[in-house]
């Protein structure tokens, strides 16, 4: 039989560093870059600079506009101007109708850079598409400086036939839009027949949405983004160019800069006594104290003990195990169950379950600390008799 569960311990707060609102005017009329922090009390200014010299983690909505052909508004948006290395960026690129009627735009295909979206096959742009670069770039020089990372990896393998936009009907004053496509074979030979012979419509997709944390290098491998400065694009296939730059910062605590390029970094370890085998996974090697970290255990019998044969089994509920994190000083910083101890239910063949650990368990947690992950399967023959299975587990979890 086996036992699955996870833990997970979310996030309760997020650094603040300055309470500040910004709105950036650049000398061209049609663009214009505003930033609004979600912190309260805040004030704003006006600059002729778009470079920013705050280095705080203050979460707010930034912005960059600018005007596209026949009326239509490119927005580009991120979440933060800097972001730790391995938390993740929330950007997003749209077109909108700014006109109070319809329009009715003829497709140009004219990108100013390579850009990756959700509307097209194998990752690429519908109408509007994100580019992230290395460095800080200005729209002036950027499709001619190289740089530009990938966000997606791997070998797509499209479908046998492509679709060719021919144009786009937007509402008034909206993001929403029809659009008017046909299919042309990838070869000259594609067997089978068009499944779109003649023009077609469909709803266009007039935006994009990542959360930028690491970009591909090659099949199947990522790599995180480094401390530096970025420069986030958004795009349209009309040229319309919308800049927005953000920077990357050191986690705050020794991080792996060669041979673990994929983090989250899992730590799994088993053991085994007799029947029993029990597994532990860390989710990451790490942990920031905002942010939070997952535990999933597995308990295995292979003498597929259940409640129709002694002994009968009771097992811990929501979590199969006790899971303790202890201080370097070997003080004991938080325990599960908590007292009085979860429901206890009959171990039937396998069973599942998952727990939430509460905001105020990272609070508990020091930076710059390594803790020890210790978890021991919750197993009784009656509640006040536990069933031992001899086994233990002991991770190391460094905290930032």
């Amino acid at each position: 039989m086996v036992l699955v569960a996870s833990i997970g311990l979310y996030s309760f707060y997020y650094e603040l560093g300055s309470n500040q609102s910004q709105t950036i005017q650049t000398s061209n009329p049609s663009v214009s870059t505003s930033s609004q922090s979600s912190a309260q009390g805040s004030t704003s200014q006006s600059s002729t600079s778009t470079t920013f010299v705050s280095k705080t983690f203050a979460k707010g909505n930034f912005s960059a506009s600018t005007s596209s052909t026949s009326g239509l508004r490119l927005t580009l948006s991120m979440n933060a101007l800097t972001i730790r290395m391995y938390d993740k960026l929330e950007v997003r690129a749209e077109e909108v109708n700014t006109s109070p009627q319809s329009i009715n735009v003829t497709a140009a295909d004219k990108w100013a850079t390579r850009a990756y979206g959700q509307g097209g096959v194998c990752g690429s742009p519908d109408l509007v598409g994100i580019a992230i670069f290395g460095g800080n770039y200005t729209k002036d020089n950027l499709p001619a400086n190289g740089g530009q990372l990938s966000l997606t990896a791997g070998v797509c393998l499209p479908a046998g036939y492509y679709t060719v936009p021919h144009s786009y009907l937007f509402q008034p004053q909206s993001a929403f839009a029809s659009e008017a496509y046909e299919c042309k074979p990838y070869s000259p030979n594609e067997i089978g027949s068009n499944p779109c012979t003649s023009i077609s419509i469909r709803q266009a997709q007039t935006h994009a949405n990542f959360s930028i944390s690491r970009v591909s290098e090659s099949y199947s491998s990522y790599r995180y983004l480094s401390p530096g400065n970025y420069t986030l694009a958004g795009v349209d296939e009309w040229g319309a160019i919308a800049i927005l730059h953000f920077e990357v910062a050191s986690p705050g605590c020794p991080f792996p800069r060669t041979g673990e390029l994929i983090p989250p970094f899992t730590n799994m370890m088993s053991t085994v006594n007799g029947s029993w085998t029990f597994q532990l996974e860390l989710n990451s090697t790490f942990v920031f104290r905002d942010q939070g970290f997952a535990v999933s255990a597995t308990l295995t019998d292979s003498n597929l003990t259940d409640a129709y044969f002694p002994p009968h089994v009771l097992v811990s509920r929501p979590f199969p195990a006790s899971l303790q994190i202890i201080s370097p000083s070997g003080k004991l910083v938080w325990n599960y169950p908590p007292t009085p101890r979860t429901t206890l239910t009959e171990f039937i063949y396998s069973q599942n379950g998952g727990l939430d650990i509460t905001n105020k368990t990272m609070s508990l947690l020091q930076s710059n600390q390594t803790y020890v992950v210790v978890a021991k399967p919750a197993l009784f023959i009656q509640p006040d008799q536990p069933f031992p299975t001899g086994v233990e587990i002991r991770m190391s979890l460094m905290v930032c």
